[in-house]
This record gives structure tokens, C-alpha cells and sequence, in this order.
């Protein structure tokens, strides 16, 4: 069979990555991050080692769709899908208590300020 007639049954069997699957992968990742910088990974190759492959699950077998609030329907970039994988799984690492002290701290304010940012949106 022809890859590109394959590539397209595939595509055609694609399901976008559902609110409770997307939050599966997130802790998933949250666990290889965490568990890398107990092993004194530096923050950037363990936030590596526990995004991309977690990002390549979804773009290879979802094709880009994640089906939650504000993206429902859409295709993403893969940098965009590598990008919200990564910055889901540091705030998520922050709500860790044994993981907490992994992220740097200039980060996590940032990402504190952001949170804050968006409960007072209207």
C-alpha cells in the first residue's frame, strides 16, 4: 500500500486528544519531569525528556487536535502542540508538592502571575 494512501486512513482515524486523555498525558509527563530532576537532570533536558514524546503521541496519533475549551476542532502547529505540552506540564508540576522545588523559581512566578492574570479576565 502507497504511504500516502496510508497517511490518509490514518488521518481519516485521527481523534482529537479528549479534556480526560489530555490531562492523562499531562500527568504522565509531569512524572518523567519530576523523576528526571530528582536524578538532577538539568530543567531543560528534563522538561525535554518529558514533553516530546508526550507531544509526538498527539501530533502522530491525533494529528494536532486536542479537544478541549478554545481549541476544539482545530489543528495545530506541532511547535504549538510542543509548546502547550511543555508549559501544561511545568504548571502542573507546581501543584506537586514533591515536585515543586524542580521548577525555577523565576518560572514559577511567571507562571503564578499568568494564573492570576487569567482569574481576573473577564
Amino acid at each position: 500500500m502507497p504511504s500516502a494512501v496510508l497517511s490518509q486512513e490514518i488521518a481519516a482515524i485521527q481523534t482529537p486528544v479528549s479534556t480526560k486523555e489530555n490531562q492523562i498525558y499531562i500527568d504522565i509527563g509531569v512524572m518523567y519531569f519530576c523523576n528526571a530532576r530528582r536524578l538532577k537532570v538539568d530543567f531543560k533536558k528534563a522538561i525535554f525528556l518529558a514533553s516530546n514524546p508526550i507531544a509526538a503521541t498527539i501530533i502522530k496519533n491525533h494529528g494536532s487536535q486536542i479537544d478541549i475549551p478554545g481549541l476544539k476542532g482545530k489543528k495545530l502547529k506541532d511547535q504549538a502542540v510542543i509548546s502547550g505540552i511543555t508549559q501544561e506540564i511545568v504548571a502542573n508540576a507546581l501543584d506537586v508538592k514533591e515536585c515543586v522545588e524542580f521548577v525555577p523559581i523565576e518560572l514559577k512566578r511567571q507562571i503564578e502571575l499568568q494564573l492570576k492574570d487569567e482569574e481576573l479576565a473577564p
